[in-house]
This record gives structure tokens, sequence and C-alpha cells, in this order.
């Protein structure tokens, strides 16, 4: 994700800052083949022409699959004034999505990138979404955070600084919550072995098998008929 470089007052305009959305002006859709015509000539124009972080298109393969989703930002006139896709990481699904080419359009509604991004994480919710990744530009990091987003680590994409971020859907932020109690009880056991590092399986002594508790993992395993070779989740 990430908008195009822009001064400190024409970034709150457009992203949001203090002001609240003024969601009279524009709504969030579900983008149509022409929509998508739109966000993509919006791309265009932002990260090759203005960014120039691509040199002759940004278009990869996550504008070909069906399970790509657009969702466009549309004003009073009907027209498209910003956008942003999210699609899953994975094939099979496994609950694993991210977010990219989030985008607006000069002189766009105060808080249209912010609505784009709350539209987007809700849609990931609805999707049944595990995780929900994005890698921002650098300077878009404190946008992101504002809206409940996790940094992750920085990372250079384009020949850009941009910084890996992640945002936690409701229910499982409310899982995480509930288990906070039990933490200090946990702190210091170990699962497995020496040198064993995690909290989601254990190996089986005298085995070759490993017990987990990965919502993951099943979902993985499930997505296939017949389950993954070696891979056995009840």
């Amino acid at each position: 994700m990430g908008p195009a470089t822009m001064s400190a007052p024409e970034f709150l305009a457009a992203y949001g800052g203090p002001a609240v959305a003024d969601r009279r002006r524009i709504r969030i859709e579900l983008a149509d083949p022409w929509h998508v015509r739109q966000h993509r000539a919006l791309r265009h124009r932002v990260f090759v022409e203005q960014q120039g972080l691509f040199e002759r298109s940004d278009l990869d393969d996550l504008d070909l699959p069906a399970r790509t989703i657009v969702l466009v930002a549309v004003d009073a006139e009907g027209g498209v004034v910003g956008g942003v896709r999210l699609a899953p990481c994975a094939d099979p699904d496994i609950g694993w999505w991210a977010g990219s080419r989030l985008v607006t359009a000069p002189g766009a509604p105060v808080g249209t990138g912010m609505a784009l991004v709350r539209a987007a994480c809700a849609r990931a919710e609805s999707e049944g979404v595990l995780r929900f990744d994005a890698t921002v530009q650098a300077d878009k990091e404190r946008f992101f955070a504002r809206l409940g987003w996790t940094r992750i680590r920085e990372v250079e994409r384009h020949g850009a600084p941009h910084v890996e971020m992640r945002w936690l859907p409701g229910r499982l932020a409310a899982q995480t919550a509930s288990k906070l109690p039990i933490a200090a009880v946990l702190d210091g056991l170990t699962p497995g072995p020496a040198g064993f590092v995690g909290d989601d399986g254990a190996p089986v002594p005298g085995t070759d098998v490993v017990a987990v508790c990965d919502a993951i993992l099943t979902r993985w395993s499930s997505a296939t008929p017949g389950g993954r070779a070696g891979v056995r989740c009840w």
C-alpha cells in the first residue's frame, strides 16, 4: 500500500488527520470492471508517473486471480477517487491475506484513504482471514499505526524504504486479550526439547509427530481435499 508523496496538509486532507472523514462525499464500493480500470489508471499516475516506483507499469500477478478484491472510493459524481486491493497470499487460501495498491486521487475528499483502509480490514475480516498484512511506504507508517496496524519490520521495495505491517482481525484480537492473564503462568515453560522455539506445537517424545494447535495449519490442511501428505489434523 502506498499513497503519493505529498505535503503534510495534502496528506491529512486525503488520508485523514484530526478531522473526521466526510463520508457524505464518498462511498466505498466493490469494484466492477470499470472501477478496476479507473483504479489501475490512478495507480499508474501515482506509482509510475509521479513516484517512479515502477518503470512502465505497476501491474503484477495479483491483478489476475479471481480471488483478488478491489474496493474503490466513489465521489458524489460517480468518479473513482481512490482504491485498494486485497487478496490471499497463498493458493489454496490458508487465511493469510495482504492489502496493496492503496491510492487516492489529488483533491479526494477528506479521509478517503482512511475509509479505504478500514473498508479493506472489514472486508478481510468478513472473508474469515487469520492474518492481514501490508507493505507500506515508510512515511505512511504512522497513518497505519493510528488505524490499529502493527509494525513488523523495515524493508526495501522498488528502491524505496517500506515497512511491513499487520492488522489483527477483531475476533483474534479479542482471543489474544483473553489469553493475557495466563501469560505469567506459562512464562518460562518450554513446550519442546532444547532448542525448540514456539508455542503452537511440540514434538512428541520418541516419535516423528508434532502436536500442534495452530489455526493456520488446520486451515492449510483442510484447504486441499484429502488433507496434506504427512499432516493429520483433528
